[in-house]
C-alpha cells in the first residue's frame, strides 16, 4: 500500500531529523566546555560612600541587583551594584563607641558580630528588604539586630579579635583584649521570650586560653568545638572546646616555611 509506504517513509525521515536535532543540541551544550573561559567587565564606579575609610564587609543579594558594604565607622551602605548608585545610608547604633574587630558569625543566617571599644560585641544580621511599589521589585540592604541593638559585654576593654559561632540554641564568642595576649571564651544560651519573639543570650560557661604568641586571625570551627589562634609567620595553636571552662590544646602547627 503506498499510504503505508509513505507514512513509514516519514516517520523514519522524521525519527533521522530528531535525532540529528538531539546530536545538534548535545554539541551545542557540550562545546563551551571545552572552550577557554573569559571574562569581560561589565561596569566600573567609584567606591560607593568614598574610599577613605577601610571596608569589613561586603555583600550582595540573591538576585545580583544591590550590595552593601559596611566600613571601620560602621556605616551601612546598600548601593546599586550594576551602577553604583547611591541606594540607602545609615549607621550601627554604637552609641560612641568604635569598632575595633570584626568577625563572621554564620553565614547560613547571615550573622556577623563587631568587637567594640567599650569590652561590647554587637551582634547583627545582614539581609536584603524585597518590596513591589508600582509592581517593581525593589531591594534595600539592611541590618537587623536579632538580641536587641544593645551589645552583648563580655569585658570592660576594647575588643582587639573577636570570633564567634551560633547554634540554634548557643552562642560561643572567643576575644581577646587590646594588650593582652589570652585568649578568652564565654558561650551563651538563647533564651526565647514567652511574650514576643525576641531571643536574650545568658551566659552559661566561660574559660581562658593561655597565649603568649601574636595573635593576626582568631577563627572557631563551625561546630563550636574547635578554636584556631593564628599568627602571621604561620604559628597555629589549635584548641578543643568541648569543655569551655577547661580548653585544651590538642596542635601546634607551624603552616608556613620560613620567609
Amino acid at each position: 500500500d503506498k499510504g503505508w509506504a509513505s507514512s513509514i517513509s516519514v516517520g523514519g525521515v522524521g525519527v533521522i531529523l530528531s535525532v540529528l536535532l538531539i546530536m545538534f543540541f548535545l554539541v551545542y551544550v557540550v562545546a563551551p566546555l571545552f572552550m577557554p573561559a573569559s571574562v569581560k567587565e561589565h561596569a566600573s564606579y567609584a567606591l560607593p560612600g568614598g574610599s577613605q575609610e577601610k571596608t569589613l564587609f561586603y555583600g550582595m543579594d540573591e538576585y545580583k541587583e544591590t550590595a552593601m558594604r559596611i566600613t571601620e565607622s560602621g556605616k551601612l551602605i546598600g548601593f546599586n551594584a550594576n551602577n553604583g548608585q547611591l541606594l540607602t545610608e545609615s549607621s550601627l547604633p554604637l552609641n560612641g563607641e568604635s569598632i575595633t574587630s570584626f568577625a563572621r558569625v554564620k553565614e547560613s543566617d547571615k550573622l556577623i558580630a563587631f568587637g567594640l571599644s567599650g569590652g561590647g560585641v554587637l551582634l547583627a544580621k545582614y539581609g536584603y528588604k524585597v518590596t513591589y511599589p508600582d509592581n517593581v521589585r525593589k531591594i534595600t540592604p539592611a541590618l537587623t539586630f536579632p538580641f536587641g541593638q544593645e551589645p552583648l559585654v563580655v569585658a570592660d576593654q576594647p575588643i582587639s579579635k573577636v570570633a564567634a559561632r551560633s547554634s540554634d540554641s548557643q552562642l560561643v564568642v572567643a576575644y581577646q583584649l587590646a594588650g593582652q595576649s589570652h585568649v578568652f571564651v564565654k558561650q551563651y544560651d538563647k533564651v526565647e521570650s514567652m511574650l514576643s519573639d525576641d531571643v536574650a543570650l545568658e551566659e552559661y560557661a566561660e574559660g581562658e586560653v593561655p597565649n603568649n604568641m601574636p595573635v593576626d586571625w582568631l577563627m572557631m570551627g563551625g561546630n563550636m568545638r574547635n578554636l584556631y589562634l593564628v599568627s602571621e609567620d604561620g604559628s597555629t595553636l589549635y584548641y578543643d572546646l568541648s569543655n569551655i571552662r577547661e580548653p585544651v590544646l590538642l596542635q601546634k602547627v607551624n603552616m608556613v616555611n620560613g620567609g
